[in-house]
């Protein structure tokens, strides 16, 4: 299985039904979604309108069954009961499976052989797809102790690149004092 990642730039419209319940908030203010298991890749995704139907989705305060996710240009625009109205979109089966907001993770300092003291958009692509692929779906680029020239070199490659690898939110500056 493949795990996709959609992010949300604007509000999203909730059935009127669910506006004040505390666990669609949790949606509606996430930032990114983890998608799994659709076999397309991530660009069919955000052209696409979409219906995730039969998920099990993953709230603050439990886990609730028989709601649609519904998705236009990798947007979500709708969480509502299962409904009728899915002749222009794409209808997802998840097969039960869970349907929950992406992970962000706080603490990486790389993956795969790949590190953040690298400073290379090579190195932090390779890091976020990594994590993307067990639903991370933003991290915190973390330096090692290190002497300060080599952090702020960090510091410099992820601002040249952090507008190219969306999922990097930012840098967790471990050293160089530990």
């Amino acid at each position: 299985t493949r795990r996709h990642t959609l992010s949300l730039h604007d509000a999203l419209p909730i059935s009127p039904s669910y506006a004040h319940d505390p666990v669609c908030e949790l949606l509606y203010t996430a930032t990114t979604i983890s998608i799994e298991p659709p076999s397309r890749c991530r660009q069919d995704c955000l052209h696409h309108e979409m219906i995730f139907t039969n998920a099990r989705l993953i709230f603050s305060d439990g886990i609730r069954d028989g709601l649609e996710v519904v998705v236009e240009e990798g947007k979500i625009v709708a969480i509502c009961e299962r409904s009728l109205a899915q002749q222009k979109h794409e209808v997802i089966d998840l097969d039960g499976n869970y349907l929950a907001p992406g992970f962000i993770d706080l603490h990486v300092h790389g993956a795969l052989g790949r590190d953040t003291m690298e400073a290379s958009a090579e190195a932090f692509r390779s890091v976020c797809d990594f994590h993307a692929s067990g639903g991370s779906t933003s991290l915190l680029l973390t330096t090692a102790t290190a002497p300060l020239n080599e952090i702020v070199k960090v510091l410099q490659a992820v601002r040249d690149f952090r507008s190219a690898i969306g999922a990097i939110a930012g840098v967790h500056v471990e050293g160089p004092f530990i």
